[in-house]
This record gives structure tokens, C-alpha cells and sequence, in this order.
């Protein structure tokens, strides 16, 4: 099966979501930890899926409040056939070194 992994906002996720059945392909999403809104975002994201991002544990419920920690470090992301990236705005939102994804 095609598989697409989205790395944006809601924009993206949403459409590709609802698609997936009528056009035959899989969204790929272990190790996306959430809507991505900027460069600096889609960088972190990037880092995550090649499991090059380990953030403080103390800082990962502003990071992606909707997933836990131990079971995103343990997901492996396998590589996708196309990755979908939207850049949506410039809202940036940073906690020392580490961006938020709302």
C-alpha cells in the first residue's frame, strides 16, 4: 500500500484522512507528534521521524500534549512513499530550545 505521511496543520491531516479509502493509500503517521505551523516546527518534526529528538521529559506536554512520551520514543517511523509538508503560518511558540506544536 502507498503510504503518505503529512507533516502540517490540521489543513493537511484532515483532507488526507478522510481520503485514504477512496484513493487507496495509508497515512503514515508514527513518531508525528502533532500539527507543525512553521519552519522551525517541520525541522523538529523531521528530527523526530528520523528519531534524532529526545526532548526533556518535563517539556513534552507543552511539546505534544496529546501523546505520551515513553510510547512516542518507542514508535520507529518507517519510511513513507510521499511526505506531504504545509507551512501554515508563522506562529512560533518556544520553550528554550524546543517548539510547541498546538
Amino acid at each position: 500500500m502507498f503510504n503518505v505521511t503529512p507533516i502540517g496543520s490540521c489543513r493537511i491531516y484532515a483532507p488526507l484522512r478522510l481520503s485514504t479509502k477512496e484513493y487507496g493509500f495509508k497515512n503514515n503517521i508514527k513518531r508525528i507528534f502533532g500539527y507543525s505551523h512553521s519552519l522551525g516546527e517541520i525541522l523538529q518534526q523531521k528530527d523526530a521521524l528520523i528519531n534524532d529528538f529526545q526532548p526533556p521529559e518535563h517539556l513534552w506536554p507543552m511539546i505534544s500534549p496529546r501523546s505520551n512520551l515513553p510510547t512516542f520514543s518507542k514508535e520507529e517511523h518507517e519510511k513513507s512513499d510521499l511526505y506531504i509538508i504545509e507551512l501554515s503560518s508563522a506562529k512560533n511558540v518556544k520553550i528554550g530550545d524546543y517548539l510547541n506544536s498546538p
